[in-house]
């Protein structure tokens, strides 16, 4: 009976199976165009991602580079002030010798005594050693506050 039937109805049965194996090769072909598509897509979606990061990467070492510059040249004028203010203070240094010598003649001639000498010599070597100071901390917040400058830059170009 079954042979009967399929004898009667091979040519439909063929051509229904033919046709059933050319959709499934339609689908098959669309769902590998598709994922070629998606691919490549995918590929170029990345690529520009990619592109766009090294970009801004290479904006943010910019703009880092031209912030240290901008620091070292502060740091520079920074030191170069504090090199003049050390000369200042030489110079100062200097007038303080000459006190302490003016002291001791004065002491020698009018005789006024060991004290007004050794109080004069002690407030010139208080006047030395609070300029020595005071230059250290000026050094030391010269470069903290420069430190901190360079340190906001960052953090706002990075914020940005």
């Amino acid at each position: 009976m079954i042979a009967a039937i399929l004898r009667a109805w091979w040519k439909p049965i063929i051509g229904a199976a033919a046709a059933v194996v050319v959709v499934v090769c339609i689908i098959v072909a669309w769902n590998v165009h598709g994922s070629r598509q998606y691919d490549a897509g995918y590929a170029m979606a990345q690529a520009d991602q990619k592109a766009a990061e090294d970009k801004a990467k290479a904006q943010r070492e910019q703009e880092k580079a031209l912030n240290e510059i901008e620091a070292q040249q502060r740091i520079d004028q920074a030191r170069n002030d504090a090199l003049d203010a050390a000369d200042r203070a030489g110079r100062l240094q200097q007038q303080i010798v000459a006190i302490r010598k003016q002291l001791g003649q004065y002491n020698a001639t009018v005789g006024a005594g060991p004290s007004a000498a050794d109080t004069g010599v002690l407030l010139a070597d208080v006047l030395a050693q609070s300029l020595e100071r005071n230059r250290q901390l000026a050094e030391y917040a010269d470069r903290a506050a420069e430190a901190g400058r360079v340190c906001e830059r960052q953090y706002d170009s990075l914020m940005r």
